[in-house]
C-alpha cells in the first residue's frame, strides 16, 4: 500500500506553511517598529526642544485670538507636540484671518531656514516682515498651505520653500471653519542642485545646508502617517475646545441676562439622610433683583442662615428633588417678600437642585381683580339675553354666560382658562377664512370695537350660526385694562328673513318692469297672431304661403309662451284658481316634459293628500319649469324624484308662511348641484348658469307660487344635486272631477263694439269678427265707447257685445268703462281683454260686471271660444 499523501493532506500542509510565513512577516514588521522607537535620540522632552526665534513670539500680534484665548498657549503647545514629537520638524496653528495662534520650530533644519528667510526681510518689525514677501517659511506655511485649506475646507499637502513637505488641515468648531493647523514632514533634500537652489533662495551657503541635511534622521512612512492621524485628532480637539468655550460663554450670557431668577443649591441632610437645610451655590442677577438678596452676602450660606423662617415643607420638597431627580413646578406666595412666584425645580447634579422662578405678582393681582369683578358681574351677565364672554389681558376665558354655553357648546368649567380663539371660533360666512382674534383687536384699540359683518360662530359640534358682536375693554378702579368683554347674539334667523324680504322686494320691482314689457309686447304680438290666424283661414292649405304663415304662427306661439312667463311677474295677475287634483297635474306634466329625454321620473305621491285651490295652467307651468330644470342639471340623464305630502307649518318655523296646513311638493335631481354663491340668485329673472334656456323658468315658478300664497325654496350642494320644495296652502273644499268641454266653432250675426288704443289691434280684431259674420265698430278709449254705445242703445239698434281693453294709457280703461255702461244698460254684455293683467280683474272678471275674458294675444279660435260662451 502506497504512503503517498492525499490531495487534502497536501492542501492542509500548504495552508499551514502560509500561516507560519504570515506570522513571521508580521513579527518582522513589529520588530522593525520597536527598533525605530528605541533608536537613540527619538524621544525628546518639550523643555529641551523649546526654540525662541530672534524676532520673538508672533502670537503677540494675534488680533483674532479666538483659538489662542479659547485653548490657551500651553494647552495648544501640548496638543501640537503630540504629533510634532513624532516628526521633529515644525508646526503652526492659525486663526481664520491668518494670525498665529502657535508656531513651533523643532528641528535644526526648520529653525535655520526660518531664521535665514526672516533676515532677508531686513526689518526687525514683525508686521512689516509678515508682508515683505521674502519670509519664505511663513509664506509656505500660511499662503501655500493653511490659507488654502481654510478656503477649500479640505486637506492640503505641498512642498515648502525649504525642501520639506507641509500637511495642513482646517479646524472646525461646530459647523464653521475657525482656522488651520499644519506640520512639516519628510527628509531635507540631498540632491546637490536642489540644495544649491534653496541656498540661493534663502541667502545661505550650500555647505551649511548639506551639514544640516545629513544630521536629520529620516522617519519611516508609518510614523509620518501616524503623525498625520494625530494631527487630525488635534484639529478636532482644538475645534471642540473652542466650541465648548463658545457654548459656555453663551450660557454665561444667558445666565446673566435671563429675566427669570436662577439659584443653584446643595442639599444638606442629617445622619439619617433626611434633608434639613440647603446651601446657596450660585445666583444670577435676576434672582438678586427679584428677592433683594445679594449673591456676595448669601452664596456659601444655608437658607436657614439667610431666611430662618423657611418652613420645613420647602426644605423637604427641594430635598426630594435633589435626592430623587424628580422635578416639580408650582406657584408660591412668599410672606417675607410679599410676592408670588412661579417656580420650576430640577436636579442638575447629585445632591443639588436648581430653581428657575418668575415673579407673577402682577398677574396674580390681575387674576384676583378679575375674580372680584367676576363676582360682581356674574348675576348680571347670567341674566343677559345675549352671549357674553370675559377674558383676561392674555386672551384667556374667565367667564361665559348661559347663552354663550348654548351657542358655543362649551360650559363655564370647560371654557375657563382656554384661549378665546378655541372657545369663540369665528369665520367669515362667505370665505370661511378665520376671523381676526376679537380680543386682540380690543386690546390693541383700547376702545369698543364692532366686529366684521358676515361673521359665523362655529360651535363645538360644528353648528354654524351668523352672529353680530362687539368687544370692549374692562378697566379696574385705576383705569388699568384688566380684560375684555365680548357681547354677541345669534342673528341667523333675522338674516334669513332679511334676505328673503330683500329677495321678495327685488322680485316685485322686476315684476312691475316685466308686466310693462309684457303689456306692450302682447299688443304687438296680438296683431301678429290675430292677423296670421285670419290669413290662414283665407288661404288654401296647399299654397306655399300657407306653410310660411304657419311657420310664423308657430314662432308666435313660442313668443306667446315667453310672454306668459313675463306676465307672471306683473303686479297683480291673480291666478284663476280651481279645486284640482294636484297629483294628476304633477304626474301628467312631469311625464310630458321628460318624454324622449334621458331622465326619468320616480313618483312618491300621497294618496291622502289635502286638496289645494290653484290655477291649473300656472301650476302646470311651475311643475314643468322645475322638471325641465332638473333634467338640464343631468346632461347624461338620471332620476328625478317627485314627492307630494301633507305638512304642518308651526309658528316657530323659519319658513315665512302663515301657520297652518300645506301641501308640500318636492322635486329632486341627481345633478351637479348649485354653488352657495348662486343660491340667492337662482330665482332672479334671466339668471342662469346653463347655456340653454331664457333664465325665466325658476323666476316664473317663484312668482306663481308666491301668488298662490305659498313658498318655494331650494336645498343644494355641489356634487350632490338639488331639491326644490313647494308649499301650497291646503283648502277645506273638495275636488270634483269635471269633464273637459269640446271646442266649438263660432258663427254669428250682430254688432260688436271693440275698444283698444292700438289701431292695428282694432283692424285685426275687426277682420276676424267680420269673417265670423259680425259688424264691428271701433273706439280708442272709454269715452268713445260710452258715447257710441249710448247712441246705439237709444236708436233701438244696440250693440250685441262690447270688447274692452283693460288698460288705456292716458284714457278711460275697461274698469271705469264697464261701470258707466252698466248704468246705461244693466244687461250689457262685455268681455275684458288685456295683455297685462292688473289686480284681480282678469281672474275674477264676473265680479266687475264682465261676461267673459280673452287675454292678449289671441287667435281666431280663442276669440270664437269666448263668443260661444257669451253670445250663444
Amino acid at each position: 500500500m502506497s504512503n503517498k499523501p492525499t490531495y487534502e493532506e497536501l492542501e492542509k500542509k500548504v495552508r499551514e506553511f502560509e500561516r507560519i510565513e504570515n506570522d513571521k512577516n508580521h513579527a518582522k514588521e513589529e520588530l522593525r517598529l520597536i527598533e525605530w522607537m528605541l533608536t537613540k535620540g527619538h524621544k525628546n522632552s518639550f523643555a529641551t526642544r523649546t526654540f525662541t526665534p530672534q524676532y520673538g513670539d508672533l502670537t503677540e500680534l494675534n488680533q483674532s485670538r479666538l483659538i489662542l484665548d479659547s485653548v490657551g498657549k500651553t494647552v495648544l503647545s501640548n496638543i501640537v507636540f503630540d504629533y510634532l514629537d513624532l516628526l521633529d520638524t515644525s508646526a503652526a496653528v492659525y486663526e481664520l484671518n491668518g494670525d498665529y495662534a502657535l508656531g513651533i520650530f523643532s528641528s535644526g533644519w526648520c529653525q535655520f531656514m526660518d531664521q535665514s528667510s526672516r533676515e532677508l526681510c531686513g526689518t526687525k518689525d514683525n508686521h512689516a516682515a509678515l508682508s515683505c514677501g521674502r519670509w519664505h517659511c511663513h509664506e509656505s506655511c500660511w499662503s501655500k498651505a493653511s490659507k488654502i485649506t481654510i478656503e477649500t475646507e479640505s486637506p492640503v499637502d505641498i512642498e515648502c520653500n525649504g525642501g520639506l513637505r507641509i500637511y495642513a488641515l482646517p479646524i472646525r468648531a461646530g459647523n464653521r471653519i475657525i482656522g488651520a493647523i499644519n506640520v512639516g514632514y519628510g527628509n531635507p533634500p540631498t540632491d546637490q542642485a536642489k540644495l544649491q537652489q534653496i541656498a540661493a533662495k534663502y541667502g545661505v551657503s550650500t555647505k551649511d545646508l548639506v551639514e544640516l541635511a545629513s544630521s536629520y534622521k529620516p522617519r519611516p512612512p508609518f510614523i509620518i502617517e501616524l503623525a498625520k492621524q494625530r494631527m487630525s485628532i488635534a484639529a478636532i480637539l482644538i475645534g471642540e475646545i473652542v466650541e465648548r468655550k463658545r457654548i459656555e460663554e453663551d450660557y454665561r450670557t444667558l445666565f446673566r441676562e435671563m429675566l427669570d431668577g436662577f439659584a443653584l443649591h446643595e442639599i444638606i441632610c442629617d445622619q439619617h439622610g433626611k434633608p434639613v437645610d440647603y446651601k446657596f451655590l450660585l445666583l444670577n442677577p435676576s434672582f438678586e433683583r427679584m428677592t433683594g438678596l445679594s449673591a456676595n452676602e448669601i452664596v456659601g450660606k444655608t437658607v436657614l442662615e439667610v431666611l430662618p423662617e423657611t418652613e420645613p415643607y420647602w426644605i423637604e420638597t427641594y430635598g426630594n428633588v435633589a435626592l430623587t431627580g424628580k422635578p416639580v413646578f408650582f406657584e408660591n406666595y412668599s410672606v417675607m417678600l410679599d410676592k408670588y412666584f412661579e417656580v420650576t425645580a430640577f436636579r442638575p447634579a447629585p445632591k443639588q437642585f436648581a430653581c428657575i422662578f418668575a415673579d407673577i405678582s402682577k398677574r396674580k393681582k390681575t387674576e384676583n381683580d378679575l375674580l372680584q369683578e367676576k363676582e360682581r358681574l356674574l348675576v348680571t351677565l347670567r341674566s343677559i339675553g345675549d352671549g357674553v364672554i370675559t377674558t383676561d389681558t392674555d386672551g384667556r376665558v374667565v367667564l361665559i354666560n348661559k347663552i354663550t354655553e348654548k351657542l358655543t357648546g362649551w360650559t363655564q368649567q370647560e371654557a375657563f382658562g382656554k384661549d378665546i380663539t378655541e372657545v369663540f371660533n369665528i369665520v367669515n360666512s362667505k370665505t370661511k377664512q378665520q376671523c381676526e382674534n376679537p380680543v386682540k383687536k380690543v386690546l390693541e384699540a383700547g376702545t369698543i370695537v364692532g366686529l366684521a359683518n358676515h361673521t359665523n360662530l362655529i360651535a363645538r359640534d360644528g353648528t354654524e350660526r351668523m352672529i353680530s358682536d362687539s368687544g370692549a375693554p374692562i378697566f379696574d378702579a385705576n383705569s388699568q385694562m384688566i380684560g375684555v368683554i365680548l357681547v354677541f347674539r345669534d342673528v341667523t334667523e333675522q338674516y334669513q328673513i332679511e334676505q328673503q324680504l330683500q329677495h321678495a322686494q327685488r322680485m316685485e320691482s322686476i315684476g312691475i318692469l316685466a308686466g310693462g314689457i309684457a303689456h306692450d309686447f302682447n299688443n304687438m304680438l296680438g296683431v301678429i297672431t290675430g292677423n296670421i290666424s285670419y290669413a290662414l283661414s283665407r288661404i288654401d292649405r296647399n299654397e306655399e304661403l300657407f306653410q310660411v304663415l304657419s311657420d310664423i304662427q308657430e314662432s308666435s306661439k313660442h313668443a306667446r309662451s315667453l310672454t306668459q312667463q313675463l306676465l307672471t311677474f306683473a303686479k297683480g295677475g291673480a291666478p284663476v284658481k280651481k279645486i284640482v287634483d294636484i297629483n294628476q297635474i304633477i304626474r301628467e306634466t312631469a311625464k310630458f316634459v321628460t318624454r324622449g329625454k334621458n331622465s326619468r321620473c320616480e313618483f312618491d305621491l300621497s294618496n291622502e293628500l289635502w286638496t289645494v285651490e290653484v290655477d291649473p295652467g300656472q301650476m302646470n307651468q311651475t311643475i314643468s319649469n322645475l322638471v325641465i330644470n332638473a333634467d338640464q342639471a343631468m346632461p347624461e340623464g338620471g332620476i328625478i324624484k317627485i314627492k307630494s305630502e301633507n305638512t304642518l307649518i308651526n309658528p316657530d318655523t323659519t319658513i315665512p308662511l302663515i301657520p297652518g296646513k300645506y301641501v308640500k311638493i318636492s322635486i329632486q335631481d341627481q345633478g351637479i348641484g348649485i354653488s352657495e354663491k348662486h343660491l340667492l340668485k337662482i330665482f332672479d329673472p334671466y339668471f342662469s348658469t346653463k347655456t340653454k334656456g331664457s333664465g325665466l323658468g325658476l323666476s316664473s315658478a317663484y312668482s306663481i307660487v308666491k301668488r298662490h300664497d305659498g313658498y318655494i325654496n331650494v336645498c343644494s350642494e355641489l356634487g350632490w344635486g338639488s331639491v326644490f320644495h313647494i308649499y301650497l296652502p291646503a283648502t277645506i273644499k273638495t275636488y270634483e272631477k269635471v269633464e273637459q268641454e269640446e271646442k266649438a266653432v263660432h258663427r254669428g250675426r250682430g254688432k260688436i263694439l271693440i275698444m283698444d288704443d292700438q289701431e292695428l289691434i282694432l283692424d285685426m280684431a275687426g277682420r276676424i269678427l267680420n269673417r265670423m259674420g259680425y259688424e264691428t265698430v271701433f273706439a280708442k278709449d272709454g269715452s268713445q265707447v260710452i258715447d257710441k254705445y249710448c247712441k246705439a242703445y237709444q236708436s233701438q239698434n244696440p250693440f250685441d257685445l262690447v270688447i274692452l281693453d283693460l288698460t288705456i294709457p292716458g284714457g278711460m280703461g275697461g274698469i271705469k268703462t264697464i261701470i258707466e255702461l252698466l248704468k246705461i244698460d244693466p244687461n250689457v254684455k262685455a268681455v275684458v281683454s288685456s295683455g297685462y293683467s292688473n289686480d284681480t280683474v282678469m281672474a275674477n272678471y264676473a265680479d266687475y260686471g264682465f261676461c267673459g275674458v280673452v287675454p292678449k294675444p289671441f287667435t281666431k279660435s280663442e276669440l270664437a271660444e269666448v263668443l260661444n260662451k257669451v253670445l250663444l
